[in-house]
């Protein structure tokens, strides 16, 4: 894994490995190399994307009551 600060990467802006790490030391964001895009070029790598979390009950849907008295208007 190759290392260094935001500011440095973007400055040298280099061509990684494919499967290659390069580290933001001072962000601590990875960008993973694929031997054709150079550095700026490169998206950050995020990892896989866990389950969906409970969403919880919803609650009991109150009583809608009647409907009142409709009145003809002319």
């Amino acid at each position: 894994m190759r290392r260094g600060t935001a500011l440095n990467w973007v400055s040298v802006n280099p061509l990684l490995a494919q499967g290659e790490f390069g580290m933001e030391t001072d962000t601590d964001f990875l960008k993973l190399g694929d031997g054709v895009r150079h550095w700026i070029d490169l998206p950050y790598f995020l990892g896989p994307t866990g389950p969906t979390g409970y969403t919880g009950y919803t609650g009991y849907t109150g009583y809608t009551g009647y409907t009142g008295v409709t009145l003809d208007q002319e």
